[in-house]
């Protein structure tokens, strides 16, 4: 039971986040300095969503709170919409300087905006360093200004958060939705503004493509909208299926040893990847969730389907096992699945039934 107190000073704050970290660490199933470094960036990001404020969580950090094993990441990743660099900055000073009731305060010892990318002219990005002050422990972020920022956003709380021991606050976070950073990284893997052959060399997309494949669902339509708005944004040409660069193919072995449950090749991996994006990008699928059970655990280069796009339909009803028109209603059911199937290309359609 955690004690209503908070902690006394900064040191008291990061001695327990160390303590929990060792001992929660086989739990959550990282390493302990990995969650270490994951409960200081809670602390961090405790600040960012404690109420209404205007950033949203991305990047490798947005996918470690689903998928605590996935790909290790040394920083944050934030977005906003801003009327400006300064304005962004200032801003999030504000919530980081502040001390929330865990004793810490994030004061900024670092600032680096970077040029801007032929591949998104519109995207301003900005590093920053924060410094937990009382700890001697420093926080990388990376802040990206552009005018899409938040279009689609989930709340949850982030898996890899254990108790400290003591109250601290606690909020779920802002974060993109889960079609949106699919789409962002099917975009990056696709352009052709990168130097040498022109092809991203970015092995990681293809690394968090295939977890994401494992372990979330997405929706189709919003999938569909998210490619759309990414591809006309980056200028891309027409694509149905993503295909890995030499680049990526000769780095994946090494950036997927980073995410210890992805035991694919970077064949397997872009061939899952293709699944959950393909009948997506070629409209042969237009609505619907997929599934990422089918394809936990099974190899996407096998004959056995590995993943898929479910079409769910909500069927309101009583217990009527017993009642006369069962045979009737179960008939008129299967009839509008078989229709659905047909209509949106789904693999599969699961009844999702409730009183």
């Amino acid at each position: 039971m955690t004690e209503s107190d908070g902690y006394a000073t900064p040191e008291a704050t990061w001695a327990a986040i160390r303590s929990a970290a060792k001992n929660s660490a086989a739990a959550v199933g990282v390493q302990s300095a990995t969650l270490q470094q994951l409960l200081l960036f809670d602390r961090l990001l405790s600040r960012v969503f404690e109420g209404e404020g205007p950033f949203v969580l991305k990047g490798g950090t947005r996918m470690l709170a689903f998928i605590p094993r996935a790909r290790a990441t040394v920083d944050i990743d934030l977005e906003t919409v801003a009327a400006s660099v300064d304005d962004a900055v200032t801003a999030l000073d504000g919530l980081l300087e502040r001390d929330n009731g865990d004793r810490l305060r994030f004061v900024r010892v670092g600032k680096n905006q970077g040029s801007g990318s032929a591949d998104q002219p519109n995207v301003t990005m900005i590093k920053l360093i924060y410094e937990a002050v009382g700890t001697r422990q420093r926080v990388k972020l990376d802040l990206a200004i552009h005018d899409r920022a938040g279009a689609a956003t989930v709340r949850a709380n982030p898996s890899f958060r254990v108790p400290l021991g003591r109250d601290v606050p606690a909020p779920e976070y802002v974060m993109i939705a889960v079609e949106q950073q699919i789409a962002d990284k099917v975009a990056a893997m696709m352009e052709r503004h990168h130097g040498g052959d022109g092809r991203s060399s970015r092995a990681k997309d293809l690394v968090d493509l295939a977890l994401i494949a494992q372990n979330l669902p997405c929706d189709a339509t919003m999938l569909r909208e998210a490619l759309d708005v990414q591809s006309a944004t980056r200028h891309l040409d027409p694509f149905t299926a993503i295909d890995a660069s030499s680049s990526i193919r000769g780095t994946f072995a090494t950036v997927a040893k980073k995410a210890p449950d992805l035991e694919l090749t970077w064949q397997e991996a872009e061939a899952l990847a293709n699944r959950m994006v393909a009948p997506v990008l070629d409209g042969s699928v237009r609505s619907g969730r997929w599934d990422p059970f089918g394809a936990r655990g099974r190899s996407a280069s096998s004959g056995d389907e590995a993943g898929g796009f479910d079409a769910v339909l909500l069927c309101e009803h009583d217990h009527v096992a017993a009642q006369p028109e069962t045979a009737a209603r179960v008939t008129a059911v299967a009839a509008v699945f078989r229709t659905t199937c047909m209509q949106t290309g789904a693999q599969r359609v699961r009844w999702n039934s409730r009183r």
